[in-house]
């Protein structure tokens, strides 16, 4: 599969501003990750997935974040798979043929993880704090 960097980029920043710009999920989603490093702390490293923490997990919260992120989404593309499993919510956005597909990533474990409100393009985003997805970095590498 190619990428197209630039339309890549381009879904995952609208759907990241249809996300936060949304009252019902915007405070219940932690950003985080690679693509939170990259647009929000200038890693030099483009990320193509969007990964979050659900903040207040209960099963009522994760069916609304479910349905809430698919509305957004269909808009974008393709919903290629979609579920919510024990630990997670996630969907596989196709937004053509030829490229890439888009992984969004939802985590409903407790996390200790902290978070902060950044601006991005206008937009509040809740977004994990660097030193935090740091050591999540670290303990990753360290674990594979």
């Amino acid at each position: 599969m190619l990428i197209n960097k630039n339309k890549h980029e381009l879904i995952m920043v609208n759907i990241l501003r249809d996300i936060y710009n949304n009252i019902k999920i915007s405070s219940l989603l932690g950003f985080k990750g690679g693509t939170a490093l990259y647009f929000l702390y200038n890693l030099d490293r483009f990320s193509v997935d969007l990964d979050f923490d659900l903040l207040k997990i209960n099963e009522e919260n994760k069916k609304i974040v479910f349905n809430e992120i698919e509305k957004i989404i269909k808009k974008y593309g393709e919903i290629k798979d979609s579920y919510i499993k024990l630990n997670t919510i996630f969907f596989m956005l196709s937004y053509g043929e030829n490229n890439k597909g888009i992984k969004i990533e939802i985590s409903t474990r407790k996390t200790k993880d902290q978070y902060e409100i950044k601006d991005f393009l206008g937009v509040s985003i809740l977004i994990c704090k660097a030193e935090y997805m740091f050591t999540n970095k670290l303990v990753a590498l360290l674990g594979r």
